[in-house]
């Protein structure tokens, strides 16, 4: 069996993390402007006037009123929802940069190459930009967020049944939920990493509450996902994340089959489950031949190529 399994791992939830990043809803475009509205017939009159000349002393102008300019939500967008959008964008951003560096290959004597340094570096701040906008939209709530992240999870949970406990809320919860758990991948402190874990869960869990098929059930995938990853002895629950990443897989979105690539990955490989990994990777690759004549999605592609991969090195995954 595989001892070094992080790497790979690690892999297929950023693929997992990009695709859905990637699927998120552009910005609303600006309302069009309104039509100029007709004269009114005071204005004719007084335009015939000033051409005929005036009749009496000239009135006074009336006073002209502007209204401020509104400033833009954290320095960068007009609304919460485009400011949502743009943290998602901006995850995916890291993301693709952190798997760009994780899929080169290290130099003969094991270190990074050059190539990859940079492009860790780069992931690197664009997670940081992206949780950087999530805790200012936050703060938008409330300016008292940042404060209530030091006084523990009993008090988060209170913070967000006070300032996000709607169900239009869930964009918000789940583009924070998202920058926070991407801040996990990137961090180069896993102490510090692990700081931000009850965050993260907490946002996603709520976003899932609300709203659990949103972008195609990217937080209930992050979930499982999380669930099957961390080891049993430190609070692991692979058959819970198992069935979670199954209903991500049941409701048929653009993250079903990568939803079971993940499932077969991290669960079942945890498990040690071969019969099931061997299942679930099969169904994702004859689907793929099912659907070659109406075309293949990109998610249904990349999880075709995984699950090819994972089903060429399966001795590596299982004792026996």
């Amino acid at each position: 069996m595989r001892k070094g399994g992080a790497r790979l791992h690690s892999t297929a939830l950023l693929g997992a993390l990009l695709i859905a990043c990637a699927s998120s809803p552009p910005p609303p475009p600006p309302p069009p402007p309104l039509p100029a509205a007709p004269p009114s017939r005071a204005a004719a009159v007084e335009r015939h006037q000033t051409r005929a000349g005036p009749a009496g002393p000239a009135a006074p102008a009336a006073p002209t009123t502007s209204e401020p300019t509104r400033p833009k939500l954290c320095g960068v967008s007009d609304s919460e929802a485009e400011l949502a959008a743009l943290v998602s964008s901006q995850v995916g951003l890291g993301l693709l940069w952190l798997a760009d560096g994780a899929s080169e290959s290290r130099a003969p004597d094991g270190r990074l190459t050059e190539r990859s340094q940079r492009s860790f570096r780069h992931a690197a701040k664009a997670v940081r930009q992206s949780l950087s906008l999530a805790k200012c939209m936050l703060r938008s709530r409330d300016a008292g967020f940042s404060a209530t992240l030091r006084k523990g999870q009993g008090a988060i949970e209170a913070w967000l049944d006070t300032h996000l406990d709607d169900p239009a809320d869930a964009p918000v919860l789940l583009s924070a939920g998202t920058a926070y758990f991407a801040s996990l991948l990137s961090s180069d402190s896993p102490m510090d990493a692990m700081l931000d874990v009850p965050i993260a869960l907490t946002l996603l869990e709520r976003a899932v509450r609300f709203a659990p098929s949103a972008q195609d059930g990217l937080g209930m995938m992050l979930l499982g996902a999380y669930d099957c990853y961390l080891p049993p002895p430190v609070g692991g629950q692979p058959v819970r994340g198992s069935g979670r990443l199954q209903k991500v897989a049941d409701n048929g979105g653009g993250l079903a089959r990568v939803a079971q690539v993940v499932d077969a990955e991290f669960c079942m490989v945890g498990l040690q489950n071969r019969a099931r990994f061997q299942q679930l990777l099969t169904e994702v690759i004859e689907s793929g031949a099912k659907r070659r004549n109406t075309g293949l999605s990109p998610f249904d592609g990349m999880a075709r190529g995984r699950a090819a991969w994972l089903l060429s090195e399966e001795e590596e995954f299982f004792l026996e």
